[in-house]
């Protein structure tokens, strides 16, 4: 990660997306998410990360460690499911 001491984002950072789903994702979109982020990466020449993350999982980690507390803390929702 392009990122300074103190872990803040800067202009070359990379892109961190997290995907926070109910059930575990199949192979074959996990495939298409790992193309759509090559392609991303080669498009806008920066590094883009994908991590699927089980709902269940993130309530009962998200107070215990830290990856789970930045994903709480500095994530920015694009879009939520009803």
């Amino acid at each position: 990660m392009d990122q300074p001491q103190g872990g803040e984002a800067t202009t070359g950072s990379d892109i961190d997306i997290a995907i926070i789903v109910k059930e575990q994702m199949d192979n074959n979109t996990k495939k298409r998410l790992v193309r759509w982020a090559a392609n991303m990466d080669i498009r806008y020449e920066r590094v883009f990360s994908i991590v699927d993350i089980q709902e269940s999982n993130m309530k009962k980690w998200e107070r215990v460690l830290p990856f789970y507390q930045n994903v709480r803390r500095e994530g920015i929702v694009l879009w939520k499911a009803a």
